[in-house]
Formats: structure tokens, C-alpha cells, sequence
């Protein structure tokens, strides 16, 4: 039996065993502040899948974050464990995905400056050359 974990936006789900699945909530429970997000974590556990969808956005981007964390930290302690056999190297490759949809899950909405540089671009493609305009998201000062 595997583990389900349904991120919006991603095409496919995030699986894995249910012991792999076991010890990232190991490593997700400490990381949680609400009692209402560990139930979901504890729930998610019991039930083979996490539906991340199935929240608010405020809920969404709370849940991601210690699980980004989570992953992160498992991947770490795995990759330092000596005795870490093929199983263990399976998952170190698997968590990396899980984190970059968490990240990704908590800054979903561009910001505002980034939405009109894309409105830009799209006003202005095909009526300049392609090295006329560079458009950069990153913060200028």
C-alpha cells in the first residue's frame, strides 16, 4: 500500500510507502503550530493521502511549508546516514520533488508586478525583436 499526495497544480500525484509517508509526518509533526493542521497531517497518515487541494489557500501554504521543511530535513538526515540502503536512497530521490511543489504550493500567486510585466510581454509579442525587451521578476535596489 502507498501514499497519495494531491498538490494543485502538479499534473500527477506525489507517491510513496507508507513508511516513507510515516517518517516525513515524523518529521513534519514537530514543525506544526495548529492543532487543525497536525489532524490533517494524523488523518493523512491514517487514510494512504494528503489532498492539499482540498484547502483554502491559507491552509494550503501552512501545511506546505513544514512539509517542505519535513522533506528537506529527511532528505538531509537520510543522506548522512551511513547505513543508508537502496530503500533510503530511493526516497532521498523522491523528496526533492515534494519539496519543490511545497515551495511552490506557498508562493503560488505571483505578485502584482510580476502579473503586469507578463501583460506587458504579451501586448508586446511579435512587435519588437527578441532581444529588444528583457524583462527581469527580480526585486531591483
Amino acid at each position: 500500500m502507498g501514499v497519495v499526495v494531491v498538490v494543485p497544480g502538479q499534473a500527477e500525484p506525489w507517491m510513496v510507502s507508507n513508511k516513507a509517508f510515516d517518517l516525513l509526518i515524523h518529521e513534519a509533526l514537530p514543525l506544526i503550530t495548529r492543532p487543525e493542521d497536525r489532524q490533517t497531517l494524523l488523518r493523512a497518515q491514517a487514510n494512504g493521502g494528503l489532498f492539499i487541494d482540498h484547502h483554502d489557500l491559507v491552509d494550503q501554504r501552512r501545511i506546505a511549508e513544514p512539509l517542505a521543511a519535513a522533506a528537506h530535513h529527511l532528505r538531509r538526515r537520510l543522506m548522512d546516514d551511513p547505513w543508508s540502503g537502496a530503500w533510503e536512497k530511493s526516497l532521498i530521490t523522491h523528496l526533492p520533488v515534494l519539496e519543490m511543489w511545497m515551495e511552490g504550493n506557498r508562493v503560488r500567486r505571483p505578485q502584482r508586478g510580476v502579473l503586469i510585466l507578463l501583460e506587458i510581454t504579451r501586448a508586446l509579442r511579435g512587435k519588437v525583436g527578441r532581444d529588444c525587451l528583457t524583462l527581469s521578476t527580480e526585486p531591483q535596489g
